[in-house]
């Protein structure tokens, strides 16, 4: 991908945090969190150095099939302020240890399949994908 994809998808994720904040969102544990990931994504896309392979059109596909699920996990999930008190900091922490681990991931960073350097740091050390751990907690 080209660096100016990549701040298109940069410009993407913030923008989804700068219209939350304006419309007043993220007073909430579980929107505060969403918010985080969102911006931390958004920054992620402008420092990532490019890949050395990108996968296929196949690989692709397949990890495309995530981005209208998850779409729709969000648009069946009921609002955030109705959520007990558990549930809210369950999420926050998932949340947080996400954000630890796409930090930790840096400019090797990817959302579909490539090939860029192997991280080996931080929760990688425990575990190979922690931010899949911390999103099916």
């Amino acid at each position: 991908m080209t660096k100016g994809f990549d701040w298109a998808l940069s410009a993407a994720a913030l923008s989804f945090v700068l219209h939350d904040v304006a419309r007043g969102r993220g007073h909430d544990l579980v929107s505060a969190t969403l918010l985080a990931l969102n911006a931390t994504v958004g920054v992620l896309f402008l420092v990532r150095r490019p890949s050395t392979r990108s996968a296929s059109l196949g690989e692709h596909l397949a990890c495309a099939a995530s981005v209208p699920l998850s779409a729709l996990a969000l648009a069946l999930a009921p609002t955030p302020s109705s959520w007990s008190l558990s549930a809210s900091l369950a999420f926050a922490a998932c949340g947080a240890a996400a954000i630890l681990s796409l930090g930790a991931l840096g400019r090797s960073f990817a959302v579909l399949p490539s090939v860029r350097q192997v991280v080996g740091r931080g929760p990688f050390q425990l575990v190979r994908h922690p931010i899949y751990g911390c999103e099916l907690a």
